[in-house]
This record gives C-alpha cells, structure tokens and sequence, in this order.
C-alpha cells in the first residue's frame, strides 16, 4: 500500500495552484497570539532581568518573527522541488551545526545543557535549525534511493540508522533530548511512510528504546526525571517542581481563566515562562476554552499537512510535508504533555508561541515548505 506514496502524479512540470490559504490563516493566528501570550507570559521577568517588561517581546520580534517571515516567503516562493538536489550538502550542514556547540569559546551553557553558541553577541540554537536540514537531507535522500532500495535491509535500512544514528549521538551529547525525540519521531514517520519494513522498523524501535533505556539508567539527571514522572509527589522541590507549579497554573486558570495578563504564576514561581512553561500561563490566564481553542488549531494544521502530503504531486513533496506535519504538531502535544504531567520532563519549548528566534526561524523556514507544496497538488 504504501508503495503509492512514490507515485509521481504530476501532469506538467509548471502546475501551480493557490497555496493553501486556511493553513496559512491558522499558522498566522497561532503566531498573532503567541506574541499576545509571550507579551504577557514574559513581562515580568523581562522586568526583573533587564529593567522593561518589553524585553523578551521585541527581542523575539526582531530575531524570531521577522526573519521568519523573510524566510516563509523565500521557500513559499522557491520550487520545494529544487530542494532535491543537494541531499548530501543537507547531511554535512546538520552535522557543522551540532558540532558547533562543542568548540570552545562559541558554545555557551544553559543550566545542565550546551545547546546554544554566541555569536557576535547573538545567541543560536543549532539543533532547531538541524531538525530542518536533517528534514532535507532525509527527504531527498529517500527520494533518490527509491522504492526498492529503501525496503532494502542493506541499502535502505543500514544507511538509515547509520546517518540518524550519528546525529542522534550529537544531540543527545548536548545533551537535549527533547530535540532528539522530535527528530527522531520525525525520521521514523518518514521513513516508515516511504516504505520501510515493518520487521525492520520495529527493529530499530526496539534497538531504540533499549539504547534510551540505558542511557536512563545510566545518567543521573535522566533517572530523576524518570523517578518523578512515575512518583509526582516525590520531589516538588527540585525535579518535580516545574510540573508541580505547572498544574497550579492550570489548575487556577479554571474555565475562563483569571483574565489576560493577571497570570500569578509568572511572578517567578514557574520557570521558563516565556519558553517550555508557556502553555500553563496561557491556560491561567484564559482559562479551559482558549487553550482549548490553541489545541484545536494545532490538530487543524495537523489535518491540513497530513491533507497536502496526499495530494503533493511527487515523492519529495509528500516526504517534507509528512515530517514538518509530524515535527511541528508533535512538539506542541509533546511540550503540552510534559506541562500537565503526562511526560517526563524534557526540556522542549511551544512552537510558534514559546520564545526562541532559532526555532521561529525554524519552523517559518518548514512551513513556508509545506505550503509551497500544496502549490504543487492535484486538483
């Protein structure tokens, strides 16, 4: 069945069609009102840490908002199929990106992670702009090895696990692995959708899960995580203290919220307000049916991806379209399922709303893609 995923159904060479205008409206109202939300959520400790409440806001304006758009509409714009061309370029820039992180004087800390480098006085997250270019690299690769090599064991698996394998490495040495479980999902879906054996794909998740199990026993911090997500009420003080004030927050929101701005959990109480811990002063704020509301637009970019991957007019389109789908909608229920404690802590932030201009830049760059492709779709 899934061999149909590699028919070409293209007609002629130059046939557009309109893009995909309400995919369009509903990334642009998540965007609009995450910077509402960001406004809010960040004000006080934009106050606290640099003296305007304003800070945060503009700063993610100016290096988030901004150049993602510029970038949306570079790739709205730009044949996606000439992406194709540049497979193995794709693979060495992810690999330059997340060995930035490890040369000394261009890496910089954040708490237990090294995920950031300075330069010239900005700050860049390497492994957001790598979902992106690893997507490329796997899209095109797939695409030019075809059908029959990719349900190969030899030349289609081997090589698979091999290239994901080396990257996986150097995101989880960061170590961040909320990005790896991204990326990794994101490949999966990929490669499954292009035709990869059952027996060989459940192989890997189970090499997987092996390799992630030991990995958690084997690191303290990981063991912890672990510890308090089966146990919440073990330590609300260290580890389980940002879920714990994470519930308050949505707990106190109620069915309407207490009202735009009047958060009080964004007076330091919860961490990371402007970035992963997002989601929770939005629900304290405006309550059940607004949250809801942001859910439900998350699951209509999700129908609407997953309805361009099926009517793209070619292998590569439907490839980029299901992993941006995948990427962007499973972040948002990832970061969600963490904040209401039904993940383990990861360390992964809202797109599109949370603040962070590598991963706006990131996620315009990819949306900008998918609805290129619905340009290119059968009528």
């Amino acid at each position: 069945m899934r061999k149909v995923i590699w028919k070409q159904t293209m007609k002629k060479d130059n046939y557009t069609s309109a893009p995909d205008f309400l995919l369009m409206g509903a990334v642009g109202l998540i965007i609009v009102f995450g910077l509402f939300a960001l406004a809010s959520a960040s004000s006080v400790y934009s106050l606290n840490k640099f003296g305007t409440p304003y800070y945060t806001i503009l700063h993610q304006m100016y290096t988030g908002i901004i150049p993602g758009f510029l970038a949306f509409y570079f790739f709205l714009n730009l044949d996606y199929r000439k992406l194709g061309k540049f497979t193995y370029l794709y693979y060495g820039i992810t690999l330059a990106l997340l060995l930035l992180v490890f040369i000394p004087g261009l890496a910089a800390g954040y708490g237990k992670t090294r995920s950031w480098i300075n330069v010239f006085g900005f700050s860049f997250q390497p492994a957001e702009a790598a979902k992106l270019t690893f997507l490329l690299f796997l899209g095109s690769w797939i695409q030019k090895k075809g059908f029959s090599e990719i349900i190969s064991f030899t030349y289609g698996f081997i090589p698979f696990i091999f290239y994901l394998g080396i990257i996986s490495y150097l995101i989880l040495e960061q170590p961040d692995l909320g990005t790896l479980i991204i990326l990794v999902f994101m490949s999966l879906s990929v490669y499954f959708i292009a035709g990869a054996k059952l027996k060989h794909f459940l192989f890997f998740c189970a090499l997987g899960i092996a390799g992630f199990t030991v990995k958690v026993f084997t690191t303290d911090y990981l063991m912890e995580r672990v510890k308090v997500f089966l146990h919440p009420q073990s330590d609300i003080v260290n580890v389980g203290y940002q879920v714990y004030q994470s519930l308050i927050a949505i707990g106190s929101g109620g069915i309407f919220g207490r009202g735009f701005g009047k958060s009080q959990q964004k007076f330091l109480y919860l961490p990371e307000v402007s970035s992963d811990s997002i989601f929770p002063i939005i629900a304290e704020e405006m309550g059940f049916f607004i949250s809801s509301a942001l859910i439900i637009l998350f699951l209509f970019l999700m129908y609407r991806g997953i309805k361009i991957a099926m009517a793209a007019q070619d292998p590569l389109g439907r490839f980029l379209a299901i992993g941006i789908v995948v990427w962007i909608t499973c972040q948002a229920f990832l970061n969600i399922a963490v904040m209401v404690g039904l993940a383990p802590v990861t360390g992964i932030p809202f797109p599109l709303v949370s603040a962070g201009g590598t991963a706006m830049v990131a996620n315009l760059c990819a949306l900008g893609i998918l609805i290129n492709i619905s340009k290119h779709r059968m009528a």
